[in-house]
């Protein structure tokens, strides 16, 4: 009797450091995983919409976006709205404290 079939799972704790992070990439440009570049039509499409929800001034804490691909669409949006005075990005797979 056939298996059924089942999604391929990788569980997440392998992409926390820098061969992982690399590997998500890898995975997410893979067109059986679509989730990554449909987040990415969203929030380029809506951004603007998205941000004009909000109330000002806004203040953005990324706590792990990755490449950040994605975030860049929101900063954009609320750049074009507000003035931005910092972003820090710090990169948590390397560890506690990690810039």
């Amino acid at each position: 009797m056939p298996r059924p079939w089942r999604a391929k799972e990788l569980p997440s704790k392998y992409f926390y450091d820098e061969v992982g992070s690399a590997l998500f990439e890898v995975i997410c440009a893979l067109p059986e995983y679509g989730l990554t570049r449909a987040d990415e039509r969203i929030l380029r499409r809506h951004a603007v919409d998205i941000v004009s929800s909000l109330p000002v001034p806004v203040v953005v804490a990324e706590l792990g976006s990755g490449s950040g691909r994605k975030t860049r669409y929101i900063l954009e949006a609320l750049c074009s709205r507000q003035p931005v005075t910092y972003h820090s990005y710090r990169d948590f797979r390397r560890g506690p404290g990690a810039l």
